[in-house]
């Protein structure tokens, strides 16, 4: 392979790449606060949105905030679900969308990575409204 083969490599897997991925923790600690449902939810509200076009939902390892779990984190927007139930899943692809959360609760908790700011660089924001 040659440097060329390389790059085309990486443009062909960067155009197969969804606009915004939503990433479910499935390490121990959140898999025990109930990481599958909210995974299966947000499949679900992905679809019912009709989305699976620009969304993509996946499973990944220890996001480092068990305490907070469980977790998903919406890319590019850099937004951090803690605390996420299953009956989240449709504010949080509404929040994605630039919409309102959905339903009489909207999420436990939501924190944003501060611009420019480094690893661990969030603040708390209520989405709620109140």
């Amino acid at each position: 392979m040659i440097l060329n083969d390389l790059i085309e490599i990486k443009n062909a897997e960067l155009a197969g790449r969804k606009k915004i991925t939503l990433r479910c923790c499935m390490a121990a600690g959140c898999l025990s606060c109930g990481a599958k449902g909210v995974k299966q939810q947000l499949d679900k509200a992905v679809a019912d949105a009709g989305l699976q076009d620009q969304v993509e939902v996946r499973g990944v390892g220890c996001m480092k905030l068990c305490c907070e779990g469980p977790l998903v984190q919406a890319d590019p927007q850099n937004s951090l679900y803690i605390k996420v139930t299953p009956e989240n899943a449709p504010s949080i692809v509404a929040a994605i969308q630039g919409g309102q959360p959905v339903g009489d609760k909207a999420f436990c908790g939501v924190v944003c990575r501060e611009p420019g700011g480094g690893r661990g660089a969030y603040t708390q924001v209520d989405l709620t409204g109140n």
